[in-house]
């Protein structure tokens, strides 16, 4: 079962396993593709209703349709960017090979406080070392909203299997990276990307919070977070949206003519548009 908490509302499905040919099985054995979706389940998080409480209600459509133990459900949990920070961290590299692994934990959190102003008690951050780098991938959730999803998994006898960003979802970037060469330029890489990460509010427009990610030879490279209320009546038209790629590009020494892959979460992490220049 997946779950998508975005900013102001969750969307919960109910998935059964697809039958495919046994030359798909592995290639798509970590995707969404192995799963038909049974049932969905949609609640809003507004006007004083909780997440545990949105939780609880949609479950309660969808129990009745599994026909198995609650126990045999291995949920999946996607964040909206309202709910959890993500972020490069980069140290120099004698500190890096010198620092306790254990102690990382609090470099992590002093830095997700000195960066976004986080305070360590509130949050929960997690860092894990990217190997072609030597930097740090932190992510900064919501202590509230993980609680939350901790407890309507025990209480709901359901398997946590998982609870990520949904930008960095594993879904999301075999899509990005499979995309059919058609749709990228000839001389770009598959495993090197600009991703323009938008999420929509319950109302179908863009929700202010936006993300950017540079990947190079297959992992981040660059992150920026930023707030850009929508502006236009499309990304198209999105001025100050594209003002934010273009300064993302020039501080990352890119060439401003680059493939750029946009998203729109959650409708989306189906959906993958790329589009040339920006």
């Amino acid at each position: 079962m997946n779950i998508d908490v975005a900013a102001d509302h969750i969307n919960m499905q109910l998935t059964e396993p697809k039958r495919l040919p046994w030359w798909l099985g592995r290639k798509h054995a970590h995707t969404d593709e192995r799963a038909d979706v049974a049932a969905r389940a949609h609640r809003q998080i507004l006007n004083g209703r909780s997440i545990s409480n949105a939780l609880d209600e949609a479950w309660l459509d969808l129990r009745g349709l599994f026909p198995g133990k609650p126990s045999d459900v291995m949920l999946d949990v996607r964040l909206s960017a309202a709910h959890v920070f993500v972020g490069l961290m980069k140290l120099p590299p004698g500190e890096t090979a010198t620092t306790p692994h254990h102690a990382m934990q609090g470099i992590a959190e002093t830095w997700a406080h000195h960066v976004w102003r986080l305070e360590p008690g509130e949050r929960i951050t997690r860092s894990q070392k990217l190997a072609p780098t030597g930097a740090f991938l932190v992510s900064s959730t919501n202590r509230s909203v993980h609680e939350a999803i901790s407890s309507f998994a025990k209480e709901s006898r359901l398997h946590l299997r998982s609870c990520l960003p949904a930008a960095l979802s594993p879904q999301l970037m075999q899509r990005v990276f499979d995309a059919p060469a058609k749709y990228r330029r000839q001389d770009a890489s598959a495993a090197d990307a600009l991703i323009l990460w938008t999420e929509l509010m319950s109302t179908g427009c863009r929700a202010p919070q936006v993300q950017l990610f540079r990947w190079s030879n297959g992992s981040p490279s660059a992150m920026w977070r930023g707030w850009i209320p929508p502006q236009g009546t499309s990304e198209a038209d999105d001025t100050a949206l594209k003002a934010a790629i273009r300064r993302f590009l020039r501080s990352s020494d890119e060439v401003l003519d680059i493939a750029i892959y946009r998203t729109s979460w959650p409708r989306a992490a189906n959906n993958v548009s790329l589009e040339s220049k920006v």
